[in-house]
């Protein structure tokens, strides 16, 4: 008999998911603001090298397993094989590091980062032997000891880094605080979950109906890191560590937070979107329903990010800090862009049509090369807003496609979209410009005030059609039951 987890209702699993991954990241927050206290853009361009190119590493080696043990039945899932797998890619990550250590020290090249990237290196190899059934309880929307894993992962790291850097005011309290919290999130993940599939297995024909699935997750992933990790290398090679840790600072205080609530739809939405696979129509309501929500959420963080990050990063790191007004606000734009972009993810992958991802990311990568080829790269904004031109392309792919495959109103979608984008759109043309200059407590005004209206203004758009206001109601119903 197994001892999986049984299925949880969606208004419980997305709480336990928000509070989870909220309380998770504000700890990593934390520490990240200690981290800038001590530490130098420099030095933090530093790591942030390594951990940028130790990720795009792990994301050559991607395999989709996760994806795919989601979308399919249980029957199909192949536990054993999908962890050796990626415990496997754990270890290829590792040998590949390994190799650009020895090939730098060989050739008298070696810097601080490569050894921070050894550090790291251990760490993902570590992470990537996590218990296989953090995923079927995503799967089922058993949330509670994913929370539990993540909770735990983050306290370490807030503890390790902060300890280390007070004491060595060094970068190396960034790696090893990544270290300890792998080594911790690996660890709660068997203790508060089954042991049932996290063996070594190997079957080729498991594997090879694994990577036929994933094939297409397997290479949109390339592009996908191409923007997340190559990127910001491109930007440490062209304008240094110091522009890199300017970046990375001002990426992790907006586009990253909204990453987060992205994570938090991806959890929820596509074991939820997956349920409905054989009805198309049940999608639009789905697709509406997580823009809706998303967009309540996200569009008023990205105004009050724009406004506030300049200013936490001159408190807490000091003068050394100062000029990165520019870069938050064209982040904030970019943000704006790819919150549209996630419904449609979600469902592309729910219809088994992660093919479309593939191609939605290869029209990304081709106006973003174009742009930048165009416009040049004199500076980092021109890379930022070549980033939001090529997401705002993308998704224009995804409304065409969604027309095809699903036989949404294309128009409709393109209306919404536009409607449920118009207060960001008047807050960046108009209000920034008003509001940057003035004293915090009129900021803070601005801003609540501007969730208070952009959240009636999102429903009063969604609300028109008669079966979302139905589902709407009904949710508020069980969470109030």
């Amino acid at each position: 008999m197994s001892n999986l987890p049984s299925q949880q209702p969606v208004h419980v699993a997305g709480s336990i998911t928000v509070i989870g991954i909220t309380l998770a990241r504000s700890i990593h927050y934390i520490s990240s603001l200690f981290m800038m206290a001590y530490l130098s853009p420099e030095v933090i361009g530093e790591f942030a090298f390594a951990m940028f190119l130790m990720l795009a590493i792990y994301t050559l080696l991607t395999t989709g397993v996760e994806s795919r043990i989601i979308a399919k039945e249980s029957r199909e899932s192949y536990l054993a094989e999908s962890w050796t797998i990626e415990l496997l890619r754990g270890g290829f990550t590792l040998l590949v590091i390994l190799f650009i250590y020895i090939y730098n020290l060989y050739n008298s090249s070696l810097t601080i980062s490569h050894q921070y990237l050894i550090i790291l290196g251990i760490s993902m190899f570590i992470r990537c032997g996590k218990n296989i059934n953090m995923v079927t309880s995503r799967r089922a929307l058993n949330m509670l000891p994913i929370f539990y894993v993540e909770l735990g992962s983050a306290i370490s790291l807030l503890v390790t880094s902060i300890i280390l850097v007070i004491i060595y005011q060094s970068g190396w309290a960034l790696a090893m605080g990544y270290f300890f919290s792998s080594i911790t999130y690996t660890f709660l993940s068997f203790k508060f979950l089954p042991r049932e599939g996290s063996i070594l297995k190997f079957n080729m024909s498991s594997f090879y109906e694994i990577f036929s699935y994933s094939k297409w997750l397997m290479f949109s992933a390339q592009i996908v890191s191409f923007f997340e990790n190559i990127v910001p290398l491109m930007i440490s090679q062209i304008f240094g560590t110091s522009a890199l840790g300017f970046f990375e600072r001002s990426d992790l205080y907006t586009r990253k937070i909204i990453a987060q609530i992205t994570q938090v739809f991806w959890i929820v939405g596509l074991p939820w979107a997956s349920r409905s696979s054989r009805d198309n129509r049940k999608f639009v309501e789905i697709f509406t329903l997580i823009l809706l929500f998303f967009i309540i959420l996200a569009i008023p963080s990205l105004v009050a990010l724009s406004i506030f990050v300049p200013k936490l990063l001159v408190s807490i790191g000091g003068e050394a800090w100062l000029g990165t007004e520019d870069i938050v606000r064209a982040l904030c734009v970019v943000s704006v862009i790819a919150c549209f972009n996630v419904p449609f993810c979600i469902v592309m992958q729910a219809i088994k049509r992660p093919n479309l991802s593939l191609w939605a990311g290869v029209v990304k990568l081709s106006v973003f090369i174009l742009i930048l080829m165009m416009w040049g790269s004199d500076n980092i904004l021109s890379f930022i807003y070549a980033l939001a031109w090529a997401n705002l392309l993308s998704l224009f792919f995804y409304f065409i496609a969604s027309f095809y495959y699903l036989k949404i109103d294309i128009t409709e979608v393109i209306k919404d979209s536009l409607l449920l984008s118009l207060p960001f759109i008047l807050f960046h043309q108009i209000g920034y410009e008003i509001i940057v200059d003035s004293n915090f407590l009129h900021q803070l005004f601005f801003v609540v005030v501007f969730f208070i209206l952009n959240l009636i203004f999102c429903f009063f758009v969604i609300s028109r059609k008669q079966q979302i206001r139905n589902t709407i109601t009904s949710m508020f119903n069980r969470i109030l039951s």
